[in-house]
């Protein structure tokens, strides 16, 4: 039994040893979380005392492991073998594709329930020729999580498949398509193409014509004299108070939320002061 193993033994089998080893007392003494009963097994004091059913998760995970440690005592060192220990390869991997599942869960949960999100990708070639994408997302806490590393076909390395891949992916984990109102790739052609690279094909166009209107108003109105003063003039007949729009700014998204606000505040002397030069 290895040193590092949490709970090693003072009794080794070997191929001509049939002892079954039983539970010491310095089991308890080492490891603080376990707890023993007599005639029952072991137990994990954090986990019974945590490990409700209000918890997340609780239903699926104690189906998993059968409630041992919490209601099912565990008592598995009486017939181990001498050689148990926690680094094979089966155990390990299973270790962390649990430990991936359940951290898979909590994000893509944060993801499903923020109101924007922002996504960013890209692709390579490993040293085992592979072609490969990683997906990442941020959203609103702010934070960025990686969700996906796929493989791609070579010969399918073209912006419509790695479109196509993303947007399956995304879809597969019922997230929200719609909450895209960022994305984010390298300057490849492939994926930042004008025309036909990947974030082309995530352009919405509405959005696009919405900003661009929003900013010839401002230009109509704020860069003629005429314009400004006659708007100004409109506020005043109406007794509304005198505010002035924002100009919308190209790489700053917040300063579109602020012109927007104040479109949507003084929009009524707008819609007259623009109604005129008709």
């Amino acid at each position: 039994m290895e040193e590092n193993c949490s709970l090693s033994t003072t009794t080794i089998i070997t191929a001509n040893d049939n002892k079954k080893r039983t539970y010491q007392k310095w089991y308890s003494k080492s490891y603080k979380w376990l707890v023993h009963e007599p005639n029952k097994g072991g137990f994990c004091c954090i986990c019974r005392d945590y490990w409700k059913s209000a918890v997340p998760f609780y239903s699926e995970m104690n189906t998993r492991t059968r409630g041992v440690f919490t209601t099912q005592s565990f008592t598995n060192w009486k017939n181990a073998p001498g050689n148990a220990t926690y680094d094979s390869i089966a155990t390990v991997t299973e270790l962390l594709e649990s430990t991936s599942e359940l951290i898979d869960k909590q994000i893509l949960s944060k993801i499903r329930e923020s109101r924007t999100i922002s996504i960013m990708a890209d692709e390579g070639t490993y040293i085992n020729h592979y072609q490969n994408v990683s997906i990442c997302i941020s959203y609103c806490e702010p934070t960025e999580s990686f969700i996906s590393l796929l493989k791609v076909k070579v010969k399918d390395k073209d912006a419509q498949t790695i479109f196509d891949t993303i947007v399956k992916e995304l879809e597969s984990k019922n997230i929200d398509m719609t909450k895209i109102s960022f994305t984010g790739f390298d300057d490849a052609s492939l994926f930042s193409g004008e025309f036909s690279g990947v974030s082309a094909k995530f352009h919405i166009i509405e959005v696009q014509e919405s900003l661009l209107t929003l900013k010839s108003l401002f230009n109509f109105i704020n860069r003629s004299s005429i314009g400004l003063a006659r708007f100004n003039d409109v506020q005043t007949l109406m007794k509304h108070p005198q505010l002035k729009l924002i100009q919308p700014g190209d790489t700053r998204w917040l300063s579109y939320s602020r012109s927007i606000n104040a479109a949507i505040r003084c929009y009524e002397p707008l819609m007259i002061t623009t109604g005129t030069y008709s």
